[in-house]
């Protein structure tokens, strides 16, 4: 036999081939490069749409079930618990009618007005005994510390405009 490494092997021989490309993808993938040759149009950001949940559920699940009533859940940037029976999902502002009509053949109805920075969130007892003034900056620094951590787990294509949404709407600063 000839020594491993050598270009008579059959291990060199076959890296050496070339890899076909594959140019069979699916609906959803030829979708998503089409968009990046195609003209920004309508609204630009991102938002998060707040559920109820009737119970305890972890992320995956709520990606499944998801993904089971009809949602793209690659379209969900980031899924948050910011009180107790609520559930954040992050996504960029045009799909987001999308997703509520998914959600209302349903029966599923987003929580109109949810102001995750609300101290009335802090469900926490160790937290009862501060001032109005100490729940605010507090429930501001964990909502803050909670956008932070979901910029540093995104695609860097991703977390520069959803960077510049969340410092707008003053969940970030500018450092």
């Amino acid at each position: 036999t000839n020594p491993v490494g050598s270009m008579a092997s059959s291990w060199a021989n076959t890296v050496q081939k070339p890899r076909p490309i594959n140019t069979v993808t699916n609906p959803r993938r030829q979708a998503a490069n089409a968009r990046n040759f195609q003209p920004v149009l309508g609204p630009q950001g991102f938002e998060y749409l707040y559920l109820t949940r009737a119970r305890r559920m972890d992320r995956p699940e709520i990606r499944r079930s998801l993904r089971r009533l009809g949602l793209d859940s690659a379209r969900i940037l980031d899924v948050s618990f910011p009180a107790r029976a609520v559930v954040g999902l992050l996504m960029h502002v045009q799909y987001i009618p999308v997703a509520k009509e998914i959600l209302a053949k349903h029966k599923v109805v987003p929580i109109a007005s949810f102001d995750p920075q609300d101290p009335a969130h802090l469900g926490d007892p160790k937290y009862a005994d501060l001032s109005d003034t100490e729940k605010v900056a507090l429930i501001t620094n964990l909502h803050r510390t909670h956008c932070e951590r979901t910029l540093r787990f995104l695609r860097p294509t991703v977390a520069l405009p959803l960077t510049r949404a969340f410092f707008e709407a003053g969940w970030i600063s500018e450092q």
